[in-house]
């Protein structure tokens, strides 16, 4: 911009209509008000427009471009920095006759980018740039005639803006001004009228295929096969899909040494018909034997060996599960305002009720914590910019899963007077609610190494089947035998990742102790246990402490306490003391405390642990 011109001002005070809403949150009555009880407020309004008036406007091309900012100011009342609103345009005819010069009574007319919030008597300046230096203003001057009156009087005293006058004021960079106390420009702001009825902005959960690329979250080989069964392991870190009747699509998967093959499966039987991320998908999977990393899916043929691929760029939806959520609305009300903010929310599934043994059966008797596929009936109210924490888990599903919105958030937004309201900042276009809520989640243990359930698996396969089959022991068909493998190493991922554990770090002693306690406060809740369990080197001892298995404690062993405290409400930490009698001298020592929950809106909390190694 070639260079500028500024006006300071002030917006007087104006006097409310009501005096907004009493101590239960219900507006007060406008009839009733008077002169006692009517108030003048610190906040002005929103201003939404300004008119301003130009003397000759350059209309060549890209000399025409007009930008207008409201600024705040410096502490000697010079223009400010800091840009509260702006909006710009090209002049045209209707801004100035086709000589380019318009008479003082012709208005152009900018609207702010929103509305921008004012307050009463504090100085703001109107920063006006062009990039023509022949385009001109309308002020008035000290001195001069008054050609808009109609009297054609002089101008004896500047105008009067708010509770003082301004200072106009001129710049060539747009940072250093020059004030012309004698000259002010000539302008008309607009503000806002708000409706005082409650007005409700619904947002809903998208629809969405909710798509992870698993191939690089496992380093390509998120898929696994395994001889003689149409059982596929796919490694998918919360997913969320634990719940009944649940369905994935998958595709990117590619077959190994350049074939359409993977484990012998063709392809095409794994991958869907169409990307997972992309719209109009027509294939999917069911969701079987789900467990918090991982899950099964069943194609048509079986494998001809065990094989682990399907390279980088695997793609497969999901559910997003979440125990606590958080509006980050940031909104901003004064004592004339209020927002309220309710929601619809749709059930999850905890990992620890899924199911009742190792064959993976669905556990019924736990529906509480199962994923139905229920929404709430009704809106519940909750506090904006808080985290919110729920009794149960709860899902967002994606779209293979759901032909509904299944987290819905309706925002009532209120004012007692007109010329306040309620304000929501939006940094884009567009109201995105992934942006505006956090989904939070309780994630509870780690997915065990792959050569580990290897060895269990191949364990498994010794001990109960005597072929290359993988089959069960005492099934008469092979479907059954097929399944029940699935399932049972299912249940071995899933066995190794339904707690948290802490291990301290290895305790060396320059006495030898024979006894190890244990002290914590904890915040639990009925679904809650906390297992203790240690390794101990003793006296005369030879072999690596890292190599011998954790030990539980004999008395104390678990710690679960009645204690129906939600996360929401004040914390109820209890003291816990756990003592177990090794037998033998030691040196070194290690503890290990594992947490473990049926519910995973709730996890045991522990603070201020200490650990005593005694003689």
């Amino acid at each position: 911009m070639i260079g500028s011109i500024a006006q300071t001002f002030t917006l007087p005070g104006v006097f409310a209509q009501s005096l907004g809403y009493d101590a239960d949150g219900i507006p007060f009555n406008k009839t009733v008000l008077n002169d006692e009880n009517s108030i003048a407020v610190r906040d002005a309004c929103f201003i939404t427009s300004i008119d301003l008036f130009f003397d000759y406007i350059d209309l060549n091309t890209n000399q025409n471009y007009v930008r207008v900012e409201l600024r705040d100011t410096r502490p000697d009342g010079t223009p400010g920095s800091v840009v509260v609103g702006y909006s710009s345009k090209f002049l045209t005819d209707s801004d100035g006759s086709a000589v380019g010069r318009a008479t003082a009574t012709t208005r152009s007319n900018f609207r702010f980018n929103s509305p921008v919030y004012l307050l009463a008597n504090k100085i703001y300046a109107v920063v006006v740039k062009t990039r023509s230096p022949l385009t001109s203003m309308y002020v008035s001057e000290l001195g001069k005639t008054d050609i808009t009156s109609g009297k054609g009087g002089l101008i004896n005293r500047p105008p009067v803006i708010g509770q003082a006058g301004g200072t106009l004021y001129t710049s060539d960079n747009g940072f250093s001004y020059i004030p012309i106390p004698t000259k002010d420009m000539k302008f008309r702001l607009y503000k806002a009228k708000f409706d005082t009825t409650a007005n409700e902005i619904k947002l809903r959960s998208k629809l969405s295929k909710l798509a992870v690329n698993i191939g690089k979250l496992n380093d390509g080989i998120p898929i696994r096969t395994f001889n003689h069964s149409p059982y596929v392991l796919v490694k998918h870190a919360n997913h969320g899909m634990y719940g009944a009747n649940q369905k994935v699509v998958i595709s990117g998967v590619v077959g190994s040494n350049g074939t359409s093959l993977l484990g012998g499966i063709p392809i095409d039987q794994i991958n869907t018909q169409k990307d997972a991320a992309s719209e109009g998908f027509v294939k999917s999977h069911n969701v079987l034997y789900p467990f918090q990393n991982g899950y099964f899916i069943k194609v048509t043929q079986n494998a001809s060996s065990n094989e682990d691929g399907g390279g980088l760029n695997v793609l497969a939806t999901s559910n997003l599960q979440f125990s606590n959520l958080y509006t980050n609305l940031n909104a901003i009300n004064n004592e004339f305002t209020r927002i309220d903010t309710k929601i619809k929310t749709t059930s999850g599934t905890s990992l620890d009720n899924i199911f009742t043994n190792k064959l993976k059966v669905l556990d019924t008797t736990h529906s509480d914590y199962r994923n139905t596929g229920s929404k709430d009936d009704n809106f519940n109210h909750i506090e904006t910019d808080k985290n919110i924490y729920f009794d149960k888990p709860q899902s967002i599903l994606s779209s293979v899963n759901s032909t509904f919105s299944t987290l819905d958030m309706n925002i009532i937004m209120n004012t007692a007077s007109e010329n306040f309201s309620p304000v929501i900042p939006i940094e884009s276009n567009e109201f995105n609610i992934v942006n505006r809520v956090k989904l939070l989640r309780n994630k509870v243990g780690q997915s065990p190494d792959d050569s580990d359930l290897d060895n269990t698996y191949l364990s498994f396969q010794n001990s109960r089947a005597n072929d290359s089959d993988l089959l069960g022991e005492g099934d008469s068909d092979d479907t059954n035998k097929q399944e029940k493998v699935a399932s049972y190493y299912s249940s071995l991922y899933a066995s190794n990742v339904d707690h948290s554990d802490y291990v301290t770090k290895l305790v060396s002693l320059e006495t030898p102790a024979d006894t190890i306690i244990v002290k914590f406060s904890a915040d639990m809740n009925p679904s809650n246990e906390i297992d203790i369990s240690f390794k101990a080197k003793r006296l005369g001892d030879s072999k690596n402490i890292n190599n011998q298995a954790f030990e539980n404690f004999k008395l104390n062993q678990f710690i679960n306490e009645t204690n129906f405290g939600q996360f929401n409400s004040a914390e109820n930490f209890k003291e816990y003391t756990a003592e177990h009698k090794v037998g033998e001298d030691f040196t070194d020592f290690v503890v290990r405390i594992r947490m473990k929950t049926k519910n995973e809106s709730y996890v045991p909390r522990i603070k201020n642990l200490r650990i005593i190694a005694v003689a």
